[in-house]
C-alpha cells in the first residue's frame, strides 16, 4: 500500500515541480532594456549602459536604443565631479551619435540626439568659460588643467568648435606654451570648414611671438589677398618682414603706409630705421664678398641719408625724449657712418675719390648721430655706454677738446 501510493503521487509531485519553476521563470524575466531603465532610475548608470550595450549588439539597428544610451551617457557624465573623468564617456557619446546619423534613423531622432550632444558639448564650453573667469592669475594657474579637460571635451563632442579652439589657444598662451597654442589653432584651422579671419590673424600672430617668421609672413600675406587695407594685417606683416631680416620688404611696405599716413611718426621712425639696416646689411654683405654692388655708392647711399633726415625731421624738432628711442636712432647713425668709413678703406684702392665721397657721407651720418648722443649724455650724465659712444663720436669728427673732457671724466 505503501509503495503503491507513492507510485501513484510521483507525476503529481513533478507536475507541481514543474509549474512553480514555469511560474518563477515567467515572473522574473526581464529584458535587457528593461533592466537599463530600472538600472538608469536608480542612478546606476554603469549596469544600465551594460544592458544597453547587450540589446544594442543584438539590436544593432536599433535607433532609439542608440538615443536612450545617449541620453545615460550624457547623465553618468553629469554625476562625475571631475572633467577628466568625463572625457572616455564624451568618447562613446561622440560615436553613439555618430552611429544614429549614419543608420536611418528619423529625423526626429537625429535632432534629439543632436540636441544631447550640443548641450553636452555647451555645458562643458561654459565651465571652462567660468573657470577662466574666475581664475584671476596671469597666467591661469588656479585651475589650468580643469579648464583645458572642459575645453578638450567640448570638441570631443564637437570638433568643428571654432570658439573652444580659440579659447583654449588662449588659455595655453597665457600659462606660457605657445607651442601647444599653436598646434591647438593649427588643428583647428585644418579642421574647420572655414575658418575665420581672426583665427587665422592670432595663428599669425603666434607665429610671430614663437621666432617662425616665414610661417607668420605667408599668414599675413594670404590674410591680406582678402583685405589688403586692415591695418592690423599690414602691422603684422610689416613686423614680420623686420623680424625676419626681409628689409627691402618691410621698406617696400612701409613706403606705402607713410604715404596713406604721412603724419604718422611710428610709420616714419620704423621705415627710417628700416632703412639703415638695409644699408648696413648691404655693406656687411659687400665687404665680405668683396664686391661692392652699384647700390652701394656715395651718390645712393647720400640720397638714402637724405630720406632718413627728412623722415627724422619731425622727430628732431620735438626732441622726444625716450631714452631707448634716442639710443635706438643715434646707435643706427652712427654704426651706418663706420660701415661707410670700413666701405670707404675697401673702394680707396680703386678709386679714391669715391672713396672721399664716401667719407663725407659718413661724417654726415655721425653729425646726425651726434646731437642725439649730447643730449642722451646731458640727460644720463652717469651712463658709460652713452659717454663711450660719445667719446668715439668726437674722436672720428676730430672734435678733440669734447673728446679729452670725456676721458677725464670716464677715464677713457
Amino acid at each position: 500500500m505503501i509503495y503503491t501510493t507513492t507510485r501513484k503521487a510521483v507525476p503529481v509531485l513533478i507536475g507541481i515541480v514543474f509549474g512553480i519553476f514555469f511560474a518563477t521563470a515567467c515572473a522574473t524575466f526581464i529584458s535587457p532594456l528593461e533592466k537599463a531603465e530600472q538600472n538608469f532610475n536608480e542612478k546606476n548608470y554603469d549596469a544600465a549602459l551594460q544592458n544597453l550595450n547587450q540589446y544594442i549588439q543584438e539590436h544593432p539597428n536599433d535607433a532609439e536604443a542608440l538615443l536612450y544610451k545617449l541620453r545615460v551617457l550624457d547623465e553618468s557624465a553629469k554625476s562625475l565631479a571631475s572633467p577628466s573623468e568625463r572625457t572616455g564617456i564624451y568618447r562613446d557619446m561622440k560615436n553613439t551619435s555618430e552611429s544614429i546619423h549614419f543608420m536611418d534613423a528619423s529625423e526626429e531622432t537625429i535632432t534629439e540626439a543632436d540636441s544631447v550632444i550640443a548641450i553636452a558639448r555647451n555645458r562643458e564650453q561654459q565651465n571652462g568659460i567660468e573657470l577662466l573667469q574666475k581664475d584671476e592669475s596671469e597666467v591661469y594657474d588656479q585651475n589650468f588643467e580643469e579648464i583645458i579637460y572642459h575645453l578638450e571635451n567640448a570638441l570631443i563632442l564637437d570638433s568643428r568648435n571654432e570658439t573652444v579652439y580659440n579659447l583654449k589657444a588662449t588659455t595655453y598662451y597665457r600659462h606660457g606654451d605657445i607651442d601647444k597654442a599653436l598646434s591647438t589653432l593649427e588643428t583647428g584651422i585644418e579642421i574647420l570648414p572655414e575658418a575665420s579671419d581672426e583665427l587665422i590673424e592670432k595663428l599669425a600672430y603666434f607665429y610671430l611671438e614663437s621666432g617662425k617668421i616665414d610661417n607668420a609672413i605667408r599668414s599675413y600675406e594670404n590674410l591680406l589677398e582678402n583685405s589688403p587695407e586692415n591695418q592690423n594685417y599690414l602691422h603684422g606683416l610689416v613686423n614680420s618682414y623686420i623680424l625676419g631680416n626681409q628689409h627691402g620688404n618691410a621698406i617696400e611696405l612701409l613706403e606705402n603706409l607713410v604715404t596713406d599716413d604721412p603724419d604718422n611718426e611710428l610709420y616714419k621712425q620704423t621705415l627710417a630705421s628700416e632703412i639703415l639696416f638695409d644699408l648696413n646689411e648691404k655693406i656687411d654683405k659687400a665687404l665680405t664678398e668683396k664686391e661692392v654692388t652699384t647700390g652701394l655708392t656715395a651718390e645712393r647711399i647720400t640720397l638714402l641719408y637724405t630720406r632718413v633726415e627728412d623722415l627724422n625731421s619731425e622727430r628732431s624738432v620735438r626732441q622726444v625724449s625716450d631714452f631707448e628711442s634716442n639710443h635706438s636712432v643715434a646707435g643706427l647713425y652712427k654704426n651706418s657712418a663706420f660701415r661707410i668709413y670700413e666701405l670707404a678703406r675697401f673702394v680707396s684702392a680703386e678709386n679714391e675719390d669715391e672713396a672721399d665721397d664716401l667719407r663725407r657721407v659718413a661724417d654726415n651720418f655721425l653729425r646726425s648721430s651726434l646731437s642725439v648722443w649730447e643730449k642722451l649724455a646731458e640727460d644720463n650724465p652717469e651712463n658709460t655706454d652713452v659717454a663711450r659712444n660719445l667719446y668715439q663720436v668726437y674722436v672720428q669728427l676730430n672734435m678733440k677738446d669734447n673728446a679729452d673732457m670725456i676721458r677725464k671724466n670716464f677715464n677713457f
